[in-house]
């Protein structure tokens, strides 16, 4: 059985270039998930503005109208 341990320097071992593939698709990982996380806030925080926006555009809209609607039955 081969013994990690006892190995030489220059002997290939397919492990070793496993473990260097893993731990560079683990950062990679986590990297991409740290981007998406800070996209997702970014993202959620633009739909809230928007949401406010359109929420003021409404109340603006129907405070307009009922003004209006004040003013046509005055006259």
């Amino acid at each position: 059985m081969y013994n990690r341990t006892n190995k030489m320097d220059n002997e290939y071992d397919p492990e070793d270039e496993r473990i260097t593939e893993s731990a560079w698709s683990k950062g990679w990982e986590d990297q991409y998930l740290e981007e998406f996380a800070a996209e997702r806030d970014t993202m959620e925080q633009q739909a809230k503005i928007e949401q406010e926006a359109i929420v003021q555009k409404l109340w603006l809209s129907f405070q307009s109208s009922a003004t209006s609607l004040t003013n046509l039955y005055k006259g």
